[in-house]
C-alpha cells in the first residue's frame, strides 16, 4: 500500500503542472490576439498588388508580396531574405480568377480567418482579398458583410468581408456619448440649445433680471 502511495507521489511533477499551466495561457493568448483585427490589415487591404513595381520596372515583375513590418507592398526584389526586410514579417500575394489571394496557412498566423472560403489553387489553399466577380446570384448561403454566394458552412467570401464585420463591431460598442455626437437627433438638440426661445415677447426697454446659478 505504501509502495503505490509512494509511486503516484513521485509521479508527480510541479515543473510539469506549472508548464502546462503556462503552455495554455500562451495559447490563450494567441488566440485572443488572432481573434483581435490588427492594425495593418486595413492599409493591407487597400494596398495595390499584382501592378508593375516602380522601383524595379522589370518585365513580369508585379507587387507581389507585402511587408506587415513597415506595412508596405513591395515586388520579389523589393521585399527578399537579402535586404532590410529579412528579418520582417512578410508574406506573398497571388492571383487566382483574376483576384488577389494569399495562402490560407500563412494568413492563419497573423489572423483568425475561420469562417472564411478558402479556395483551391494547385495544391494549396487560399483565400481572397475581396470578393470575387463570380460569386453572385441567389443562394441559399450568402456572405454575412456583401450577400455573394459561398458554400456551407463559410460565412464569408473574403478576408475584406470579415474584416469588415469586425470594424462594424467595434464601431459599435463605442460609448453612445462619444459615438453619437454626430447622429441627427443630437444635431437636433443642439441646435434646439444655440437658438434663442422665441416665445418670450420681451418688450424693449424692459429691464430682466438676471438669473442665479
Amino acid at each position: 500500500m505504501s509502495t503505490t502511495s509512494e509511486q503516484s507521489t513521485s509521479s508527480y511533477s510541479p515543473s510539469r503542472t506549472t508548464t502546462s499551466s503556462m503552455e495554455q495561457v500562451s495559447k490563450a493568448v494567441v488566440k485572443e490576439r488572432l481573434q483581435q483585427k490588427p492594425e495593418w490589415i486595413e492599409g493591407f487591404l487597400r494596398a495595390k498588388f499584382s501592378v508593375a513595381c516602380a522601383t524595379h520596372p522589370y518585365i513580369a515583375n508585379p507587387l507581389n508580396r507585402y511587408c506587415i513590418t513597415c506595412r508596405i507592398p513591395g515586388c520579389q526584389f523589393c521585399i527578399s531574405p537579402g535586404n532590410r526586410h529579412s528579418d520582417h514579417e512578410t508574406f506573398q500575394v497571388y492571383r487566382h480568377s483574376n483576384r488577389d489571394a494569399v495562402l490560407l496557412n500563412e494568413m492563419q498566423k497573423h489572423f483568425d480567418c475561420s469562417g472564411i472560403l478558402p479556395y483551391k489553387r494547385d495544391r494549396s489553399l487560399v483565400i481572397a482579398l475581396k470578393p470575387l466577380p463570380h460569386l453572385g446570384g441567389l443562394s441559399k448561403f450568402m456572405c454575412k458583410t456583401c450577400g455573394r454566394r459561398i458554400s456551407y458552412p463559410y460565412s464569408y467570401c473574403c478576408l475584406y468581408c470579415k474584416v469588415e464585420v469586425m470594424a462594424s463591431r467595434v464601431s459599435s460598442s463605442a460609448p453612445p456619448l462619444l459615438g453619437d455626437q454626430n447622429s441627427p437627433n443630437n444635431r437636433e438638440n443642439k441646435k434646439r440649445v444655440a437658438e434663442p426661445d422665441s416665445s418670450l415677447n420681451r418688450r424693449k426697454g424692459k429691464a430682466f433680471r438676471a438669473p442665479f446659478f
